[in-house]
């Protein structure tokens, strides 16, 4: 969750330009761009060089994570009534994300030692360098009085001549163009450290606030949690949304809070385990989306979670609340390698455990739950598959690369595979790969025939309330008929996306892309 929060709330490198080739790098080296500001760096990998190996082309592979952060601190006034391991909040300067200051050790209730805890902020304009105000409002202990010096800053990296590091040669620089990635957690409580749950204190709570130009921003939250049943231990972060945040009012009390604050089986989560795990981050302005790879033992499964606003297909005015929360689970006590369909993931959205794994706020402002298996809110292009569907004839629609757009069954595959409305089959050339971008719509429950909606907020057949961001099913196999795997790399018209399984399931279409950078 940290590393999380540190993403989305600091500056990428958005776009960037050759200052000074260097020479003697090759094709496909991987180059660096770091600095003491960087919570992650930003990675390019070169295309193409000249004969002296000087760089000509080149793609962002990762767009880093850079910020003005607080450096180092020091104790201007002691205060009373802390104890070790409280954390407090640096409350003046203009931040994304506010520098935490943890008491290391006390003397009778007033601070002798402290340190930076967690990132050290995001900051456009720095925090007070002498004396600055702190407060409890980021979740532990009482004390008070505590007043700080900050007495070092990162700064934040330049943007012309920036040297990168690694492959193969030298002396490449590169103009950069840095850009706010658009969310925030500067309100008073929009990140806590002390969330209680299963009687463990120091869970984290945060809530994010995005942007949206033209409409209302979304508010995404998340909790850490750890659920035990019997001997077994499970851990993840619980996903919700809302439709703004009082800091007057807990996070509980907000308005439209959705699915569940609490983690239980009528919220959604990303199931983690308790080990070092690799994950992959994708941040837009409106949409948070990360995929957790969770090793155990024979089971490799790819857990996600994703909040915020659709890329809708309408108006702000026509269609208010696209916000869409999805995760792993709709039961938050199992494990993250669990088999069957008791995990999903975004295109496959099919759960067998507790309740759904992605819920949808309707244009009725109601949080409705996502179930590819039988409700009346799905993800197209498979939206039926799991339960509808002939796995050897799905399959082979994977490895031919072709769907059929909106038939009687209102998805994009057919329980009869009956003729479409309409029919989409790209042409495309050799190796090349189709991507459908994962579509959240509204439909009948299994009905081929009713010429009006079972229920729901629609009287049409099929209401689409927009796409995922960034978010594409796709075969793993291209249209040459070569294997793909978890992790491949695509590339579809010079833009790189990464293509995973949905948890652990490996049939050719039990795959999606997410757009790389």
């Amino acid at each position: 969750m940290v590393d999380l929060v540190a993403f989305a709330t600091s500056k990428h490198v958005s776009a960037a330009a050759i200052n000074a080739g260097g020479s003697g790098y090759a094709a496909d080296d991987i180059l660096t761009i770091t600095h003491l500001g960087a919570w992650h760096d930003c990675k390019i990998k070169v295309l193409t060089v000249d004969g002296p190996g000087a760089i000509l082309t080149f793609k962002i592979l990762d767009n880093g994570a850079f910020s003005n952060r607080v450096a180092s601190v020091a104790i201007n006034a002691a205060g009373s009534g802390y104890v070790a391991g409280d954390i407090v909040r640096l409350t003046t300067g203009t931040y994304t994300e506010p520098c935490k200051v943890k008491v290391d050790t006390v003397s009778s209730g007033a601070a002798a030692t402290v340190s930076i805890y967690e990132t050290g902020g995001a900051y456009s304009v720095a925090p007070t360098a002498t004396g600055g105000a702190t407060d409890s409002n980021v979740g532990t202990g009482s004390g008070t009085g505590l007043l700080i010096n900050v007495t070092a800053m990162t700064g934040l990296i330049g943007t012309t001549a920036i040297s990168a590091t690694g492959g193969t040669g030298s002396s490449a620089t590169f103009d950069l163009t840095l850009t706010d990635t658009g969310w925030n957690c500067s309100q008073s409580e929009m990140t806590l450290n002390n969330y209680s749950f299963n009687s463990i204190t120091d869970e984290k709570q945060v809530v994010l606030e995005g942007s949206n130009v033209g409409g209302n921003e979304p508010f995404v939250a998340f909790r850490t949690y750890t659920a035990t049943v019997g001997i077994d231990t499970f851990y993840g972060v619980a996903v919700m949304g809302m439709d703004s945040y009082n800091n007057g009012l807990s996070l509980d009390s907000q308005t439209n809070l959705g699915p569940s604050g609490t983690p239980s089986n009528t919220s959604c989560q990303l199931i983690m385990l308790d080990n070092a795990q690799d994950y992959w981050f994708a941040v837009t302005s409106r949409y948070i989306f990360a995929v957790v790879k969770c090793v155990a033992g024979a089971t490799t499964s790819y857990n996600t979670l994703g909040a915020g606003l659709l890329d809708v297909m309408a108006t702000v005015t026509e269609m208010p609340y696209p916000l869409y929360v999805q995760g792993t689970a709709g039961n938050h006590d199992q494990a993250a390698d669990a088999g069957g369909f008791a995990n999903t993931g975004p295109t496959e959205a099919y759960t067998t455990a507790g309740g759904y794994s992605a819920y949808l706020r309707n244009i009725a402002g109601n949080w409705v739950g996502i179930n590819n298996g039988g409700s009346i809110y799905t993800v197209a292009p498979i939206s039926g598959a799991v339960v509808n569907i002939n796995v050897v004839e799905l399959d082979e629609l994977a490895q031919n690369s072709q769907m059929n757009l909106h038939n009687d069954n209102n998805t994009i595959v057919s329980s009869t595979f009956a003729t479409a409305n309409a029919v989409i089959r790209p042409t495309l050339g050799a190796n090349e790969i189709l991507l459908w971008p994962a579509t959240v719509m509204g439909c009948p429950i299994n009905d081929t025939t009713s010429t009006t909606q079972n229920s729901g907020d629609n009287t049409s057949l099929t209401l689409m309330y927009g796409e995922i961001p960034g978010i594409y099913w796709c075969p793993a196999t291209d249209s040459s008929g070569s294997a793909l795997v978890a992790e491949d790399v695509i590339d579809v018209g010079g833009q790189d996306y990464i293509l995973f399984q949905n948890a652990h399931r490996t049939e050719r279409y039990s795959y999606f892309a997410l757009k790389r950078a």
